[in-house]
């Protein structure tokens, strides 16, 4: 009852919300791909979410089959133990990145969550090849997670509002995360920072006071500091964050420009980091 309040009180605030009703889930090899299924399989249970696991071959290069039946049929079987319907899907395409976003805009997909690695802070890659393609291209809300911790037990979110370093959504999906795995979210005060703004969060902040009587584990939060970057590094320590939530938007030109600065956090970021493409 708690959650469906909050939900109502952000429904007045359509900017920030979303039904998470269909995710999609990109799946491959490895404990990445597990890790943001096993996100999914969270929401899916406190949402009553359909989840398409979907593993795409490269006609080109790959000739096995087996391998990519098995990951999405693993999927299945998972969700169907815990009573979660889980559509397994497998596709051919020219290239994987081509073939996920094919599906992703094909259909009308609420959520994708996928999962990588971080990259060297030399890297021209952020996500790596097919993440980067994924969020530049797709039209649904992406949840992309650079992955560092070994499971996804959070239980500490930071969330910076700053126009220059988040979206309106990004608190709704923090939201979310928490319900799902009960951790505490902390709304880091950064608008000072934004030289240009556009909505600067004004009704999240008018509606500070009700939705933390909804949500007791949310706390709004100020920092002290001349550099946003290092007021966030010094936060995530000081308050033992363990996943930061950032957000982009496609500019008017409809392309996906992410910030040197996010570019920075996700790369140096010692925490797990949920980059969420609205």
């Amino acid at each position: 009852m708690l959650f469906v309040n909050i939900l109502l009180l952000l429904s007045s605030l359509k900017a920030y919300t979303l039904k998470p009703e269909k995710l999609l889930v990109p799946m491959a090899k490895g404990e990445n791909s597990k890790k943001a299924f096993d996100l999914a399989l969270g929401i899916a249970s406190k949402y009553k979410s359909e989840i398409t696991a979907l593993t795409v071959k490269d006609e080109v290069r790959e000739i096995v089959w087996s391998d990519k039946v098995a990951i999405v049929l693993n999927a299945y079987k998972e969700g169907k133990e815990r009573n979660i319907h889980v559509i397994p899907k497998v596709q051919s395409a020219r290239s994987i990145k081509q073939g996920i976003v094919a599906e992703i805009n094909s259909r009308n997909y609420d959520i994708v969550l996928f999962s990588s690695l971080p990259r060297a802070t030399l890297s021209a890659s952020l996500l790596g090849g097919i993440g980067d393609y994924i969020v530049k291209n797709s039209r649904s809300t992406v949840i992309a997670i650079t992955t560092r911790k070994k499971n996804d037990n959070y239980e500490k979110l930071l969330v910076p509002i700053s126009e220059s370093l988040n979206v309106r959504r990004s608190i709704f999906i923090a939201l979310m995360i928490s319900k799902v795995t009960g951790a505490k979210v902390c709304l880091l005060d950064l608008r000072k920072f934004d030289t240009k703004q556009t909505h600067g969060f004004k009704n999240l902040f008018d509606s500070k006071e009700e939705l933390i009587k909804e949500f007791p584990n949310l706390e709004f939060s100020k920092a002290e500091g001349d550099s946003l970057k290092e007021i966030l590094m010094n936060r995530m320590y000081s308050w033992g964050a363990d996943l930061l939530v950032m957000g982009v938007r496609p500019g008017t030109s409809g392309n996906i420009r992410i910030n040197g600065m996010i570019k920075d956090l996700i790369k140096e970021s010692w925490i797990d980091t949920a980059l969420v493409k609205k």
